[in-house]
Parts: C-alpha cells; structure tokens; sequence
C-alpha cells in the first residue's frame, strides 16, 4: 500500500476519532443529567411516602413513583448511549492499531530500500543516488510521524471507562422512611459508573486493552520466528537489531562459545611481525574450527615456509612490522596445510588477477554466497579496503584481511541486512561511551559491501563446515 493510501486513512480515522469522542462527551454530559434527575426524583419519592400525624401521604405517590420509573429509563438510555459511543471509540482505536501495523511495516520497507541504496553509495553515482536517498527518509519520517499521531489520538481525550457497579450513592441514604427506601431500591437495575480520566491519562480498561493487542501481537510474532525454516539453522542466534541494520534480524553464528577465544588485536608475536592481519585471522579460522591456535603458532610456521610461498613475505630486521602481508592465494595455502581444504574467490579487476589465473582461482563471490557460507558453518576470510570498512574515505585496493563469523537478516524478508565481523587492525569498540575490545561488531552489507567490491579482493572459504 502506497503512503499516500495509508495517510488518507489514517486521517480518515483521525476525523472519525475526534467526532466519536465528541458523541462520547455529549453521551456522558446526558448521562449526568439523567443521574441528576434520578436523584432529584428519588428525593421526590422518598419525601412523597412521608406521612402527616393522621396517617395520611405528604405527596402524591403514585405520581412521585411514575416520575421517578421514568427517570430510571432516561438513565438507562443514557447509560446506552455511554456504552455504544464507548465501543464506537474502542473499534476505530482497534483500526488505528492496524494503522499503526502498516505504517511500521511501510517504514521498515523504506528503510530497507535505504539500506540497499546505501550499498551503492561508494560508487561513481553516489552524488546522482543522494537526492534517492533523502526521498526515502522524507518517507520514512512522514510514515513515523503519523504513526505517532495516531499513538497520540489513542492517549488522549478518550475520557473514562465503565467499571460496573451502581449509582447509588451515600448521599442518597437516610433519607424517607426504611420501608420506602426498600420500595424505591428494589427492582433498580444496575446503572455504570463513570470515571473522567485526565488528559493524557490512560484508563484501566484502555490499558489492558493495549496490553492484549501487544500480547497478541508478540505472540504473532513468536510464532512467526518459531515458524520460520531458518530459525533451524544449528548457527541460528536469535533476534536481534543490531545498530545500523534497521529492523529486527535473524542472526546466525554469534552465540558460538569459541568467538570468545579469538584473537581480536594483532601483531602480538614474539618475531615482532606487523601487517599480519592475514595471519592472526588463519588463527582465528583453526580455532573456530575447534584447533585453538594462536598467532604466534602461524607466524612461526609462515616464517618457516615464507621462501615457498608464492608472495614471499619479505623479512626486514629493521622494519619487522611489514613482514606479515600475504596474498589470498598464500593464505588459502597456509590454512590447507594446517588442514582446512578452501577455496580461494579473488577480485580479477586488480593485480591480483595474475595470480587467479595461474592458480585457477574461481571466481570473486558476492555477499549473498558469502552470508550463505557462513550460515552452512564454514569459514570465511575476506580481503577488503580497512579505509572504507570504518567509513574513511582513502585508499583503492583491498589491504587488510578480517573474518566472517555472522550474520544478519531481515525477520520478514530474509534479506542480508548486515555481518559480524572480526577485525584484528580496528579492535575498539564504542559501547555506551566506553572503548570496548570485541572479537566481534555489527557491520551493515551496505559498507562491507564498499569495502568487499574493491581490486585485489578476496574470499578465502572452507570447505567442510567448521562448526
């Protein structure tokens, strides 16, 4: 449903709301007189069945109990009248629920479209895209803000709510004769009571009301996930939004114990290697994979090995810390020799190129494939731009390595809103102010997606499933 359709019945509802609480006023407003008249007329009654010292009636009482039997039913239809303004007000707030549910559903869709307009934004057109872009959250804002309208219009001026009981009142009491009190009382029927709620105050009724339509609501929802044939995945992690998704995710692979025993700082050995990002992230793979290895183990092996491989990492004593980069191609070679059997996805557009071509590399896999690999539990190392991974706008080529150890998609379209990441080069973490070491964060598809599609990128993935 487009949002226009949605605004127009929106206010349709709004209009109809304001005219139901105005009947509802003016019900209430009659209901009070006829509560008055009642009284007056009990009064009537009560003084009519006095008598004089010779026995004889004060006041007509046959008259005096007509009058008041008449009152009773002006009450009654008042009451009625209360009472159908009351559900009146209670069915449209149930269609501005529904309302409500469009509007939310329409919002995430947009944002959605934002997300994947987003994962353009790195590219020539980015400036072209802008405009797109700024539509989208216009939308999005106008969406939400008649949402909240709608919110609104539920809160306040609804009044009070009928609790039950009577209308008869201590003020009423001692006054005529006990037999005629008894008279007057019985056959009485019950009237309501009205309590007048403050503005902005919600009512008893109003409040379980929303409690049951959100209940209701959650319950859907639960069942909803419960149902969904990826919530079986033996990696499925629960719902989640995650900061920069933009709606509820299924994630997958974040509650494995051992992401708690992965390196998250590199250059932590004892030959002093720097740039060894690759390598700290091969470790990282061999303990996922239920081998705990440290960084030190792979620099030491790759030190042993370096004249064989095909980059041959170039070893300075003067400048140790530029000894640890590694093409993907070396990459996949060390991890096979650990005894993880990959395949290596290289980006042909750099000078990488050479190397695909001489080992036969397959060709580069997009973020789709690569989500898919890691929800089947296999292992996955990435070669991608370090600059645009953290929104810094330098550099072309991929020049750092990271590992994939989750995901994230949308609950209600199964699209891949984003992926946990570890990021040996980046380890702190902002979290509620405080500088925090993670060996995972969130990152959205959109930006790992601009720093994936860049020359000299690459994937590095297991074979067998790891976990």
């Amino acid at each position: 449903m487009k949002l226009s359709e949605i605004s127009a019945k929106a206010n349709e509802q709004l209009e109809r709301g304001k005219e139901i609480r105005d009947e509802l006023d003016r019900s209430r407003q009659n209901l009070e007189t006829a509560q008055t008249e009642r009284d007056t007329r009990y009064d009537e009654m009560a003084a009519a069945l006095e008598v004089d010292e010779d026995f004889r009636p004060k006041g007509d009482i046959v008259a005096a109990n007509d009058a008041f039997e008449q009152s009773k039913e002006e009450l009654a239809s008042a009451q009625e009248q209360v009472g159908e303004s009351e559900s009146a007000l209670e069915e449209i707030n149930r269609e501005k629920h529904e309302t409500v549910d469009l509007l939310e559903e329409y919002a995430e869709e947009r944002q959605s479209d934002r997300s994947r307009l987003q994962g353009a934004s790195g590219n020539k057109f980015a400036g072209n895209l802008k405009p797109l872009d700024e539509s989208l959250s216009e939308h999005i804002t106008e969406a939400e803000d008649i949402r909240d309208e709608l919110l609104v219009s539920m809160d306040e001026g609804t009044g009070g709510r009928r609790q039950g009981g009577s209308y008869s009142s201590g003020a009423m009491e001692g006054i005529g004769s006990a037999a005629g009190k008894e008279t007057l009382q019985e056959g009485i029927g019950d009237s309501t009571d009205v309590s007048d709620s403050s503005p902005g105050e919600i009512s008893e009724e109003e409040r379980k009301y929303r409690e049951q339509i959100q209940k209701e609501r959650s319950e859907r929802y639960r069942q909803q996930i419960m149902n969904d044939p990826m919530t079986k995945n033996p990696l499925y992690s629960g719902v989640r939004s995650p900061k920069g998704a933009g709606t509820n995710c299924l994630t997958f692979g974040i509650n494995d114990e051992r992401l708690g025993k992965l390196s998250y700082n590199q250059g932590h050995n004892t030959l002093r290697w720097g740039e060894d990002c690759s390598l700290a992230q091969i470790a990282n793979i061999l303990t996922l994979a239920g081998r705990p290895t440290t960084e030190e183990e792979v620099v030491q092996y790759v030190n042993g090995i370096r004249k064989s491989l095909y980059s041959r990492p170039r070893v300075s004593i003067l400048r140790p810390q530029l000894n640890g980069g590694m093409i993907p191609t070396d990459i996949g070679r060390v991890l096979r020799d650990f005894g993880l059997d990959n395949d290596v996805h290289e980006n042909g557009s750099g000078s990488g190129s050479k190397a695909a071509q001489i080992f036969g590399s397959p060709p580069q896999m997009d973020l789709d494939s690569i989500a898919q690999a890691v929800e089947e539990g296999r292992g996955v190392i990435l070669g991608v731009n370090c600059y645009f991974l953290n929104d810094i706008h330098k550099g072309l080529n991929a020049n750092h390595a990271i590992s994939v150890v989750g995901t994230a998609r949308s609950t209600s379209t199964h699209e891949v809103m984003g992926f946990y990441i570890n990021d040996t080069g980046h380890p702190d973490v902002l979290t509620d102010g405080r500088l925090e070491r993670s060996q995972t964060k969130f990152i959205p598809k959109w930006r790992l997606d601009w720093a994936y599609s860049v020359p000299n990128s690459a994937a590095i993935i297991t074979r067998n499933r790891i976990r």
